[in-house]
């Protein structure tokens, strides 16, 4: 039986990662590739700030990227996750965490150990309500919420004082 995918271009990942290291690069963008794995060679980055992901097939993320302290931005946007991978727990500069469209994704309330988020992606992961964790994060200014089965506002919305954008449509 034929996969419905292609299978993942590891050689243009490979290019991308290449093209940082080098310097040609200020972020590096591994979208779009049907990656199953991030590779290996991404080891080699660890000072990066931004780590696009986009548009993969990513279940889990290597534990070697808790070694990632300087990553300020972490796109997951449109993967498999089923829950947060545990290295990003770790990953105490984060800012933005987009978790969006990773349907059934499981938000655990240690996600509020990333106390530096200011933004959170997590559209169309089939949410009731918004997750709890969101309620300890004290710079958050930005929830991404749309697209979800969220009928209500939770009562510790207003706890969140320095949020500035709250995205809820198509709930």
């Amino acid at each position: 039986m034929a996969s419905r995918h292609k299978p993942p271009n590891v050689a243009e990942a490979g290019s991308r990662i290449d093209a940082f290291l080098s310097g040609k690069s200020p972020e590096m963008d591994l979208s779009g590739l049907g990656l199953i794995e991030l590779p290996e060679r991404l080891r080699d980055a660890s000072a990066l700030d931004h780590l696009i992901l986009f548009d993969n097939r990513l279940e889990n993320l290597p534990a070697w990227l808790e070694e990632f302290q300087n990553l300020t931005y972490l796109y997951l946007f449109r993967n498999r996750f089923r829950a947060v991978p545990p290295c990003v727990l770790k990953l105490g500069s984060l800012r933005v965490l987009d978790l969006g469209r990773n349907p059934g994704v499981f938000l655990s309330d240690s996600l509020a150990v990333l106390a530096n988020l200011t933004e959170v992606g997590i559209e169309d992961v089939r949410l009731t309500e918004l997750p709890s964790f969101l309620r300890h994060l004290p710079r958050l200014d930005s929830i991404g919420a749309g697209e979800n089965e969220i009928t209500a506002l939770p009562s510790w919305i207003d706890e969140l004082t320095q949020l500035k954008y709250l995205h809820l449509r198509d709930n």
